[in-house]
């Protein structure tokens, strides 16, 4: 990747701190000028502190604590490779589809899926097992193996830990503390039967398209997903108002929703689908974080709401 980030085994990406270097005072021994801040700036040698850099441009990327570990792009393979070989191994046909960055390299992501597709009852639109292996650099999250469910027409991703709104099991988690490679292996061992986890969507997929709905639940759900606050200022309230508009447009008129049976699947998949893709977002890094790089837990309720007011009003 274009924003590999530096482990040098030399060990100038260790334990710094920044500091600025006033002209006449001599330089510490150790010190690395930071490229791009400010003249004067050197990263210098302490024992609180690392900094993470890059490896291209010898960007800064952080400076957490001394007991944070780097999880390399390296390791972050090894992951994917014993992932593939244990779905290849099932008998299942593995493939990659993209890896990239955000936030300037401190976050990176890779995808790969299987080419198993599904369909729930009432939508032949095809669904496929995704697996996306997420790492910060800069110490705001931990390096996450999360098992989601792409569905072809709109990218919605209801991942089966979100939407259970517990462990479910459907993802490994690697802290950035402690020794690194022992957890990298045993994350390594427990991949061996995770392809079970494929089908944790897939259940519920099924299970919501049996449950079917009304207007009153359509109503009632908007009313509590988008709700307009009784002491909203005029500008608030059209906000709001507008939003539900939008919902209820995509609900009953798009291309991914319109033609879907009147059951929670198509309530959850709208929600999901407005989530992801109609709420406002502030840049091209929040969108793509929301989408792919972090578990909603607004989902979670989404389904369990759904459920509720099919079971009250339907």
């Amino acid at each position: 990747m274009a924003s590999a980030i530096m482990a040098d085994p030399d060990g100038w990406a260790d334990a710094y701190y920044p500091r600025t270097i006033r002209p006449g005072e001599e330089v510490p021994d150790g010190a690395i000028e930071v490229p791009g801040a400010n003249p004067g700036t050197y990263l210098v040698p302490t024992e609180e502190r690392k900094a993470i850099l890059r490896d291209d441009t010898k960007a800064l990327l952080a400076m957490p604590s001394g007991g944070f570990e780097v999880i390399t792009h390296g390791q972050m393979g090894e992951l994917l490779e014993v992932l593939t070989e244990a779905w290849t191994t099932a008998g299942a046909q593995v493939k990659f589809e993209t890896a990239g960055s955000v936030k300037g390299g401190r976050m990176v992501y890779a995808l790969v899926y299987l080419d198993e597709p599904w369909t729930a009852p009432g939508d032949d639109s095809a669904t496929y097992p995704y697996a996306a292996l997420l790492n910060s650099h800069d110490g705001t999250g931990a390096c996450k193996l999360v098992f989601t469910d792409i569905r072809v027409v709109c990218w919605n991703t209801f991942n089966a830990a979100s939407i259970q709104g517990d462990a479910s099991g459907a993802q490994v988690t690697i802290r950035h503390t402690g020794n690194v490679t022992e957890r990298l292996e045993e994350a390594k061992a427990g991949l061996t039967g995770i392809r079970e986890e494929a089908k944790a969507w897939q259940m519920l997929a099924t299970d919501l398209a049996g449950i079917n709905i009304n207007d009153a639940v359509v109503r009632t759900f908007l009313d509590e997903f988008i709700p307009v606050p009784e002491a909203a200022s005029e500008r608030t309230r059209e906000n709001r108002l507008t939003r539900q508009a939008t919902f209820l447009k995509l609900y009953h008129e798009s291309p991914t929703c319109a033609d879907l049976p009147e059951t929670a699947y198509k309530l959850v998949q709208a929600s999901g689908e407005y989530l992801d893709h109609l709420r406002p977002f502030q840049t091209p890094d929040t969108y793509l974080a929301r989408t792919i790089l972090r578990q909603e837990p607004i989902k979670a309720g989404t389904v369990r709401l759904v459920r509720q007011l099919a079971s009250e009003l339907a």
